[in-house]
């Protein structure tokens, strides 16, 4: 499961077993430093219900940002709110709901770059890309389009849109390196 690893770390006996990447045990390691282990489950459900919220408004915002039609915003809100599956999985232990929003963020993000600079807000994003991948290892590519949507896309010098693209890869990099570096030392592969 996504949470046994976590209160195996926390029992003294090491991030066991460690088959998965740990995207979704870190909210959960962040609510049993401070909870027990039901009320961090209790707890992660909840974090989940309000990710998916948070992904609904964002989507109907990013809708609204492409299209500049408030109607655009209202109709794409209330078609996401309403679908069953930004909701359906909140209540379960899984990685769904977080990664949607996830995705969304690490969307309106880019899209909405170039309206507003800013090295935290390409920072931030790359942030959300590495947990998306960390979560769902399925998602790596996109690292990659929009790395290169940075690059191609921003109208700055070429080594302002070569930093753009280069910030936002840097948190995967980073935490996958320290993964890579991790399973290198304790099983001799990566």
């Amino acid at each position: 499961g996504y949470t046994e690893p976590i209160d195996s770390l926390l029992n003294g006996s090491g991030y066991q077993p460690d088959s998965r990447m740990p995207g979704y045990g870190a909210p959960y390691l962040l609510l049993r430093l401070i909870m027990s282990m039901h009320a961090a489950i209790q707890g992660l459900v909840l974090l989940q219900v309000l990710a998916s919220a948070f992904g609904v408004v964002l989507l109907a915002k990013l809708a609204y940002k492409l299209t500049d039609d408030p109607r655009v915003f209202r109709w794409t809100y209330w078609l996401a709110l309403l679908a069953i599956f930004s909701s359906f999985y909140d209540r379960f232990i899984l990685t769904e709901s977080f990664s949607a929003a996830a995705l969304v963020f690490v969307v309106y993000a880019i899209i909405t770059l170039p309206r507003s600079k800013g090295y935290p807000r390409i920072l931030t994003a790359g942030a959300a890309m590495a947990w998306l991948i960390f979560m769902k290892p399925v998602f790596l590519p996109l690292l990659a389009v929009f790395g290169l949507y940075l690059l191609l896309t921003r109208k700055d010098a070429g080594w302002t849109r070569l930093l753009c693209s280069a910030l936002f890869c840097m948190p995967f990099l980073l935490a996958d390196g320290i993964w890579i570096a991790r399973n290198a030392m304790l099983h001799d592969v990566f």
